[in-house]
């Protein structure tokens, strides 16, 4: 154990010395690359950062010494929802706070610039600008969105927008909840907005008065609670996928310390995973056809939000077909149980909206697909730096178990079904790119085999502790990157805002 951590250290030292160094890329020179973060961080901040990182550490510790003495199939409940719920307090704290611990403009003043930039995120000044009356834009969306271009806005169907449209409507319509949440956001989020504020050449529509600025927060907030409600399911899904109690804790504990599931907040990458792994985890191992029937419903919403949940369908019609200990008419059922589940509310959202969803998928794919017309990738190069990217967003310690349960052979089902279909999109050539942001979405099918790949034998509380050490450690590396998602090079379509 001592010579892994020492190794595992020396991984860190080499990957921070890598992310400092200018002359190493944070991807492919000239096509797509992520920019340094120069600036200082508070000493203060930073403690109060590595204190809750060691809090969670500690949590997650407690929690794995009680839950290794469920046995087997062991039914253990309300033992385990209680654990499960306090893992889910502890994530809230410490990405807050990991989050805190950022560079000025790359915290949780992030919030309001991400959210406000049009680059990385916009859908709530297009709602604004755009929407008027909801029912009368989705009519018109599938015709609206053939005029948008491949960058963003024109690659997605229009959940995000609604959403963001709604949330302006709350504030607006609730004064009481607008001056809760401007009384009680961040500091570094109200001085944000502010900064937004004081930005010369604002067209009026890009301009944010206190509603905006509470229902932006409020996003933000929804955003953070969504990424940290993702280890409820998480816990599930390897947990149904035969894994012992302690398995799904491991791959539940880590989650909060997954670099990228930070890093992105708050745009909606990073409560996608809430989506997908819902999904999956209702058909790790379905016994009847209800929870089929559910999966459908939560891959329908998620295709109102982003074609990212098309690889999921895959995922779960995977999981569904190879389903264990069940006869083939069976699996045959629960797939179609999942498609009546999925076509139930897609055709409702069709009825209700008058907007044609698979002819705005349609689009939104021609889009997607323009774009590396317009800025073209190399594909051997991202064959390489994709994957390394993935590493390091999913966290070198992490990246290092998981490795060892492939190895010896002890990785779940739920995990190479996962695995796979990432292989298969990238070897496809799909996303050339921001490989930490387009996979996000399934990085928690890939935490699965964390608990396989921490000890052959038998597994112990310390040996998640110190790997979650060595998490923290990677946490405090990466703030040298992801320059509040403003990427340069070729193919940008990012824009600063100050």
């Amino acid at each position: 154990k001592i010579f892994q951590v020492a190794f595992l250290a020396m991984l860190l030292a080499a990957l921070t010395i890598a992310l400092r160094d200018p002359r190493v890329p944070l991807g492919v020179r000239g096509e797509w690359e992520w920019l340094r973060v120069s600036l200082p961080t508070d000493i203060a901040y930073l403690a109060f950062g590595g204190l809750a990182v060691l809090a969670h550490a500690v949590f997650s510790w407690w929690g794995a010494r009680d839950l290794i003495r469920i046995k087997g199939e062991e039914s253990a409940f309300f033992r385990e929802s209680a654990w499960v719920f306090g893992l889910f307090v502890s994530t809230v704290i410490v990405q807050t706070l990991v989050m805190s611990a950022a560079p000025d403009g790359h915290g949780l003043d992030k919030w309001a610039i991400a959210l406000h930039n049009p680059g990385s995120s916009g859908y709530y000044l297009v709602a604004k600008q755009t929407v008027g009356d909801p029912k009368t834009f989705l009519a018109e969306y599938p015709e609206w969105i053939k005029s948008r271009d491949s960058l963003h806005i024109g690659t997605h169907p229009p959940g995000l927008i609604l959403i963001a449209d709604y949330a302006g409507r709350v504030t607006r319509a609730n004064l009481g909840l607008r001056d809760f949440i401007l009384a009680h956001m961040p500091n570094s989020t109200a001085n944000a907005f502010r900064a937004i504020g004081e930005v010369p050449g604002l067209k009026r529509w890009e301009r944010l008065d206190a509603n905006d600025r509470a229902a932006l927060a409020m996003i933000g907030g929804l955003t953070l609670l969504a990424c940290s409600a993702t280890v409820a399911p998480l816990y599930l899904a390897a947990r149904r996928a035969r894994g012992s109690a302690f398995d799904a804790w491991a791959a539940a504990a880590f989650w909060p310390l997954i670099p990228a599931a930070i890093l992105f907040q708050p745009i909606a990458d990073a409560a996608f995973p809430l989506l997908t792994i819902s999904a999956i985890a209702l058909a790790a191992r379905p016994r009847g056809m209800l929870a089929p029937i559910f999966a459908g419903v939560v891959l329908a919403i998620g295709m109102q939000l982003s074609l990212a949940f098309l690889p999921a369908g895959l995922i779960v019609a995977i999981l569904l077909a190879s389903s264990p200990e069940t006869s083939r008419s069976r699996r045959i059922g629960f797939i179609l149980a999942t498609g009546v589940g999925f076509l139930t509310v897609t055709l409702a959202f069709w009825g209700v909206t008058k907007a044609n969803p698979f002819l705005i998928w349609s689009v939104n794919l021609k889009h997607h697909a323009h774009f590396y017309v317009e800025f073209p990738r190399t594909y051997r190069k991202w064959l390489i730096a994709a994957p390394l990217e993935t590493a390091i967003a999913i966290g070198l310690p992490v990246s290092w178990a998981i490795a060892r349960a492939i190895v010896f052979g002890k990785a779940p089902r739920v995990f190479w079904t996962g695995f796979a279909v990432i292989a298969l999109l990238h070897l496809s050539g799909r996303n050339l790119g921001e490989a930490s942001r387009l996979w996000l979405p399934f990085f928690p099918l890939l935490l699965t085999a964390i608990g396989p790949g921490l000890d052959r034998r038998a597994p112990k509380p310390s040996d998640l502790f110190s790997l979650a050490i060595c998490s923290a450690c990677k946490l405090s590396s990466c703030k040298a990157i992801f320059r509040s998602f403003i990427p340069t090079g070729k193919g940008s379509s990012i824009h600063k805002v100050s």
